[in-house]
């Protein structure tokens, strides 16, 4: 499917201003989306999101996604993030060619005060240009470390969860040049 020229409304939640938007509502019992695929699609001149999978009340609702697979879509000229995942379980995010921004997923379960791992692989497609692999919004400074080669690198990054802070936001992000960024296999580990 090709998506383009999408406006987004300024003062919407991520969901409202996608070019596919998931939401979950607040109803009782809480509402669910499962096995969400979202593939093999082009994106292009979407305000604010290309794929957005969240909950209600600006992604403070109490609605889980499972499952959401996301994968093999190309995106360009997007106004923010390329892929916002937030309070999803077993979500994947795969083979996804993001042309300006990149991937943020919100990830749980994390213990407050925590030491974490953020484990990922990271590569440009022309040397020189940079992917970022982050964490944020987990109670800390925003802590990333860039690629900038063209072969797979890995890039470990710690963090400390705040002291009531449970979740993160991984990313992965590019936001300069012209050519593609990839990463691979990121993903936060408890290590106490």
């Amino acid at each position: 499917m090709y998506i383009h020229n999408i406006v987004g409304y300024g003062g919407g939640w991520y969901s409202t201003n996608a070019g596919v938007g998931v939401q979950t509502g607040h109803p009782t019992p809480v509402s669910t989306w499962d096995d969400v695929v979202v593939e093999n699609n082009t994106f292009d001149h979407v305000d604010r999101l290309a794929v957005a999978v969240t909950p209600d009340g600006d992604g403070q609702g109490t609605g889980l996604t499972t499952n959401t697979v996301i994968r093999n879509n190309t995106m360009t000229y997007d106004g923010a993030d390329d892929i916002l995942v937030v309070k999803n379980d077993g979500a994947l995010i795969d083979g996804n060619k993001a042309g300006y921004g990149g991937a943020i997923q919100t990830v749980s379960g994390l213990t407050p005060s925590g030491t974490c791992l953020l484990v990922g692989w990271a590569k440009a497609a022309t040397a020189g240009e940079e992917v970022a692999v982050g964490v944020k919004s987990f109670g800390g400074t925003e802590t990333y470390l860039r690629a900038s080669t063209t072969s797979y690198t890995q890039q470990p990054v710690f963090f400390t969860t705040g002291v009531s802070t449970t979740s993160a936001g991984v990313y992965c992000y590019k936001n300069s040049g012209s050519a593609a960024g990839y990463c691979d296999d990121y993903a936060p580990i408890k290590l106490s």
